[in-house]
Protein backbone atom coordinates (compact mmCIF):
# COMPACT_ATOMS: atom_id res chain seq x y z
CA UNK A 1 0.00 0.00 0.00
CA UNK A 2 2.79 2.08 0.54
CA UNK A 3 5.47 1.28 -2.54
CA UNK A 4 7.63 4.28 -2.02
CA UNK A 5 7.68 3.99 1.63
CA UNK A 6 7.05 7.28 2.43
CA UNK A 7 4.17 6.96 5.39
CA UNK A 8 5.01 7.03 8.54
CA UNK A 9 2.46 6.20 11.18
CA UNK A 10 1.31 8.37 14.16
CA UNK A 11 0.16 6.92 18.05
CA UNK A 12 -1.29 9.62 19.96
CA UNK A 13 -1.30 8.20 23.04
CA UNK A 14 -3.79 10.15 25.27
CA UNK A 15 -3.66 6.83 27.48
CA UNK A 16 -4.40 7.82 31.00
CA UNK A 17 -3.78 5.80 33.84
CA UNK A 18 -7.18 7.01 35.20
CA UNK A 19 -9.36 7.88 32.70
CA UNK A 20 -13.33 6.99 31.91
CA UNK A 21 -12.39 5.54 28.77
CA UNK A 22 -9.82 2.97 29.89
CA UNK A 23 -6.99 2.89 32.29
CA UNK A 24 -3.88 1.83 31.06
CA UNK A 25 -1.28 0.32 33.30
CA UNK A 26 2.24 0.33 32.58
CA UNK A 27 2.22 -3.25 31.80
CA UNK A 28 -0.48 -2.46 29.07
CA UNK A 29 1.88 0.39 27.46
CA UNK A 30 4.30 -1.88 27.63
CA UNK A 31 2.18 -4.16 25.43
CA UNK A 32 1.44 -1.81 23.11
CA UNK A 33 4.68 -0.48 22.49
CA UNK A 34 6.15 -4.13 21.74
CA UNK A 35 2.76 -4.87 19.77
CA UNK A 36 3.75 -1.58 17.57
CA UNK A 37 7.15 -2.19 16.99
CA UNK A 38 6.99 -5.78 15.98
CA UNK A 39 4.33 -4.25 13.28
CA UNK A 40 7.70 -3.10 11.38
CA UNK A 41 6.19 -0.01 11.00
CA UNK A 42 7.48 3.62 11.15
CA UNK A 43 6.07 4.83 14.35
CA UNK A 44 6.20 7.97 15.88
CA UNK A 45 4.67 9.10 19.33
CA UNK A 46 2.57 12.30 18.63
CA UNK A 47 1.15 14.77 20.83
CA UNK A 48 2.96 13.29 24.13
CA UNK A 49 0.92 15.39 27.19
CA UNK A 50 1.47 15.02 30.18
CA UNK A 51 -2.35 14.36 30.88
CA UNK A 52 -5.78 14.41 28.85
CA UNK A 53 -8.36 16.60 29.65
CA UNK A 54 -11.94 16.04 29.02
CA UNK A 55 -14.60 18.05 30.34
CA UNK A 56 -12.80 20.00 32.15
CA UNK A 57 -11.23 16.61 34.30
CA UNK A 58 -7.62 15.89 33.63
CA UNK A 59 -6.36 12.28 33.54
CA UNK A 60 -2.87 11.63 34.26
CA UNK A 61 -0.44 9.89 31.62
CA UNK A 62 2.36 7.99 32.57
CA UNK A 63 4.41 10.31 29.86
CA UNK A 64 7.69 9.50 31.34
CA UNK A 65 7.42 5.82 30.68
CA UNK A 66 6.07 7.31 26.96
CA UNK A 67 9.19 8.63 26.92
CA UNK A 68 11.64 6.04 27.89
CA UNK A 69 9.59 3.43 25.52
CA UNK A 70 9.84 5.27 22.51
CA UNK A 71 13.84 5.66 22.63
CA UNK A 72 13.65 2.10 23.92
CA UNK A 73 12.13 0.93 20.78
CA UNK A 74 13.43 3.65 17.98
CA UNK A 75 10.28 5.56 18.40
CA UNK A 76 10.16 9.64 18.17
CA UNK A 77 7.99 11.39 19.73
CA UNK A 78 6.78 14.79 19.15
CA UNK A 79 5.01 17.08 22.48
CA UNK A 80 1.84 18.17 23.08
CA UNK A 81 2.13 21.74 22.58
CA UNK A 82 4.21 24.12 23.52
CA UNK A 83 1.53 26.34 23.64
CA UNK A 84 1.36 30.00 25.62
CA UNK A 85 -1.72 31.43 23.03
CA UNK A 86 -5.19 31.52 25.42
CA UNK A 87 -6.39 29.59 22.78
CA UNK A 88 -10.03 29.37 23.23
CA UNK A 89 -11.39 25.73 23.25
CA UNK A 90 -7.66 24.47 23.63
CA UNK A 91 -6.23 22.51 26.66
CA UNK A 92 -4.01 25.42 27.29
CA UNK A 93 -3.24 23.76 30.91
CA UNK A 94 -1.22 21.38 28.72
CA UNK A 95 1.28 24.37 27.38
CA UNK A 96 4.79 23.23 28.56
CA UNK A 97 5.09 27.15 28.59
CA UNK A 98 3.25 29.70 29.52
CA UNK A 99 5.36 32.65 27.80
CA UNK A 100 6.27 31.01 24.60
CA UNK A 101 9.83 30.61 25.86
CA UNK A 102 12.62 28.02 26.34
CA UNK A 103 13.17 30.13 30.49
CA UNK A 104 9.61 29.39 30.88
CA UNK A 105 9.67 25.67 30.67
CA UNK A 106 7.77 24.53 33.48
CA UNK A 107 6.31 21.07 35.25
CA UNK A 108 5.91 18.25 32.73
CA UNK A 109 7.17 20.68 29.57
CA UNK A 110 10.47 21.03 31.25
CA UNK A 111 10.50 16.89 32.09
CA UNK A 112 9.50 16.24 28.31
CA UNK A 113 11.81 19.06 26.76
CA UNK A 114 15.11 19.17 29.05
CA UNK A 115 15.34 17.33 32.05
CA UNK A 116 14.40 13.44 32.00
CA UNK A 117 17.30 11.29 30.39
CA UNK A 118 14.56 10.77 27.65
CA UNK A 119 13.87 14.36 27.31
CA UNK A 120 13.63 15.86 23.59
CA UNK A 121 16.74 17.55 24.54
CA UNK A 122 18.58 14.55 25.05
CA UNK A 123 17.00 12.13 22.29
CA UNK A 124 17.04 14.44 19.70
CA UNK A 125 19.21 14.41 16.79
CA UNK A 126 20.06 16.38 13.71
CA UNK A 127 18.88 15.47 10.25
CA UNK A 128 21.09 14.65 7.84
CA UNK A 129 19.63 14.80 4.14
Amino acid sequence: ADPLHNLIFSVHAYWPTNGPFGNYSDAKITADFSALKQSGLPIVIGELAIADIQNGLVYNINYRLLMRLSKENDFGYTAWWWGFHNNAGANNQLSMTPDGLFTGLQNGGKVIASDDANSIKNTSKKACL
